[in-house]
């Protein structure tokens, strides 16, 4: 006898949600699941407050709008803050135009186009700031590039700068040790013992009796020295661009070498293990 056909069910949809209604989505935490319903001990419950806010790095969606736990870390491919030698040192565009109009003044004050005696020379590097002084430094011992008269002149750069005020080195110990001075030394003597380009030192008691020499940091010195270097940078390739073949110097391998030299230099730390 013929078998009846088999009786078709018709299927449910689905049940949809309305848009008021949350959808918790599981985030991704070093070490754990925070928001994974899989390991959470109270599962079932909702993971987000009734406002909707994300807890425990949840990000959770509400009436179309996506809100995020923005107090852990991140990393993307389109991650705009990148630790860059410009955002490092807060370089502007804006401050390396002011600074280069700087230099060409105070280049114009000492005539650089009609020559420079020795001592011109030198009072230029102290005009133009830590970065051109501490380039003076290194071509006083180079008596292959400069003559002799020069070297000898340049020299001076080494012990000879005006001393900051005492002020300063106060303001400057305070700010570093987050307190009073009077609570880290029973004395400093305001007098320093040498001031150069970069720092000065001072002798002091500590509270505790010992007789310590204290080395202060001329403020800001490290930025300044960083936007000197980011100019040089661009001239240096401008240069290598223009002069390719008839390169003789690398440009841009001397300005690294220097900008190292300044980094080992103004980090005290290298010292005082040293």
């Amino acid at each position: 006898m013929p078998v009846p056909p088999p009786k078709i069910l018709p299927r449910r949809k689905a049940p949809l949600l309305s848009m008021p209604e949350q959808r918790t989505m599981p985030s991704y935490t070093a070490g754990g699941h925070a928001g994974d319903p899989r390991h959470d001990p109270e599962r079932g419950k909702s993971a987000s407050g009734s406002d909707g806010s994300a807890k425990d790095g949840v990000v959770t969606r509400r009436a179309g709008k996506r809100r995020e736990w923005d107090g852990s870390p991140t990393i993307g491919l389109f991650n705009n803050h990148r630790d860059t030698f410009s955002s490092r040192y807060h370089l502007t565009r804006r401050g390396k135009v002011k600074r280069l109009g700087q230099i060409m003044r105070i280049a114009n004050q000492f005539d650089v186009v009609h020559g420079l005696t020795p001592v011109k020379m030198r009072l230029m590097l102290e005009a133009l700031g830590p970065t051109f002084v501490k380039v003076g430094q290194i071509l006083s011992m180079r008596s292959e590039i400069l003559p002799q008269s020069f070297c000898d002149e340049l020299a001076k750069l080494r012990a000879d700068a005006d001393p900051m005020p005492y002020q300063i080195v106060v303001d400057t110990l305070t700010q570093e040790y987050g307190r009073p001075i009077g609570e880290v030394f029973a004395r400093i003597d305001p007098t320093p013992l040498g001031s150069a380009s970069l720092a000065q030192v001072h002798r002091a008691t500590l509270v505790t009796g010992e007789d310590v020499a204290v080395k202060v940091q001329r403020p800001g010195v490290r930025e300044i020295m960083a936007l000197d270097v980011s100019i040089m940078r661009s001239i240096a390739r401008a240069a290598t661009k223009m002069l390719p073949s008839a390169q003789v110097v690398d440009l841009g391998g001397v300005v690294e070498e220097l900008w190292d030299t300044f980094e080992s230099e103004t980090d005290f730390l290298v010292e005082a293990r040293n």
